[in-house]
């Protein structure tokens, strides 16, 4: 992440109008730290929450880039995936538990900071524009 911050602020105006910073969350005691982090030290910034609402294929996406390296990639996969893991039910069901819990813990975020809530598979997978334009409104 600072090399990208970095490369990005070569280019950047004096006066800067918005500015970033994207954090994965990974369990439910991260969430509680990192909104806790948020609402101490970060009492101005707004908010992009990205959620899953089909969390059998958010661990599905999460196993298969832990079998195959590649956590992201803009370039569409030729043919189905189906097949080429295997979902272990208990660790699922596990995850199940502890990201509805993750996301809890993240919308408490609501309490205390503007937040615009987005959904993966309503918004980005089908590519729905207008949550861009609404995006924009909610930036500074």
């Amino acid at each position: 992440m600072a090399i990208f911050d970095a490369l990005c602020t070569l280019n950047s105006p004096d006066e800067l109008l918005a500015g970033g910073l994207k954090t994965a969350i990974g369990s439910s005691a991260e969430a509680a730290n990192f909104v806790r982090s948020v609402q101490n030290f970060f009492p101005k910034v707004k908010i992009v929450l990205t959620l899953r609402d089909d969390i059998v294929a958010q661990f599905g996406s999460m196993e298969l880039a832990k079998a195959t390296g590649k956590w992201h990639s803009w370039v569409k996969p030729e043919g189905q995936l189906e097949g080429k893991i295997t979902l272990d039910k208990d660790r699922l069901d596990a995850h199940a538990v502890d990201y509805l819990k993750t996301v809890r813990e993240l919308q408490r975020l609501k309490e205390t900071h503007e937040v615009f809530e987005v959904s993966y598979e309503k918004d980005i997978l089908p590519g729905n524009r207008q949550v861009y334009h609404r995006l924009f409104q909610f930036s500074p």
